[in-house]
């Protein structure tokens, strides 16, 4: 009879436990919603897109244990702070498995963390340090999801062209001022004619290769006689050769 009581005893606290199981994973998630907006998926795109800014995307189920623990790590105030520079997306794997299959670059694993660019293109190189399940962050330790966090706010926007730099505007028009006349320049002054060279006699110059004449013998010269001056030709006021004496 005791073991009959120790047995229904046990039963007892089983059910006890499967009923309080049941009644916490029915309980919705508590994703701190007061201190962080949260977006459906189709929302949550448009919003990243008009904002230009990365997608914290976050894969879950209402009933995964694993789940109810990771979403304690966004009370952390560190992640609450840095969650303003994104637009926070939840996806609930039970309600539409199609649109989480397009976030599952290694397997439909959950709680999965999907960072995006601000187009919407996953990033599979932002993960936890782990070799398998690589979306799968720590589920109490907020140390591991802030690492991804900062490393999605540091790469470059994939897909978005760069703005084109507006056109400057026109705001008035300056006339210009006109030319002021162009004043002739005086000619310059003539220049006077150079002078003529002396010309010499054609008789006094002595033809090309023709052998000059030997010089005429000197005179005697008596003692005490004054020898004459050779004569010179010079040129006289209107201009002629003349040999002077």
């Amino acid at each position: 009879m005791k073991l009959v009581r120790t047995v229904v005893r046990a039963l007892g606290l089983v059910v006890v436990a499967g009923v309080l199981s049941t009644v916490v994973s029915a309980a919705p998630l508590e994703w701190n919603e007061r201190e962080i907006r949260w977006m459906g998926l189709d929302e949550g795109l448009r919003e990243a897109s008009r904002a230009a800014r990365p997608v914290c995307l976050v894969v879950y189920t209402q009933t995964c244990p694993h789940c109810r623990n990771y979403s304690g790590v966004f009370h952390d105030p560190r992640v609450v702070e840095k969650a303003k520079k994104f637009v926070m997306i939840k996806l609930d794997q039970g309600a539409d498995d199609s649109q989480s299959r397009r976030y599952a670059p290694d397997g439909e694993y959950i709680p999965r963390t999907i960072f995006l660019s601000p187009e919407g293109e996953p990033q599979p190189q932002i993960h936890a340090a782990r070799n398998r399940y690589l979306h799968f962050y720590d589920e109490h330790n907020p140390s591991s999801v802030l690492t991804a966090m900062n490393k999605a706010l540091v790469l470059p926007s994939v897909g978005r062209a760069p703005a084109p730099a507006p056109s400057p505007s026109i705001t008035s028009v300056v006339p210009l001022k006109p030319l002021a006349p162009v004043v002739p320049t005086a000619p310059p002054a003539p220049v006077a004619p150079v002078a003529p060279s002396t010309e010499v006699a054609p008789e006094a110059v002595a033809a090309p290769g023709a052998p000059s004449a030997p010089p005429a013998p000197a005179a005697p010269v008596e003692d005490g006689a004054m020898v004459p001056p050779s004569p010179q030709i010079v040129r006289d006021p209107s201009g002629q050769l003349v040999i002077q004496n």
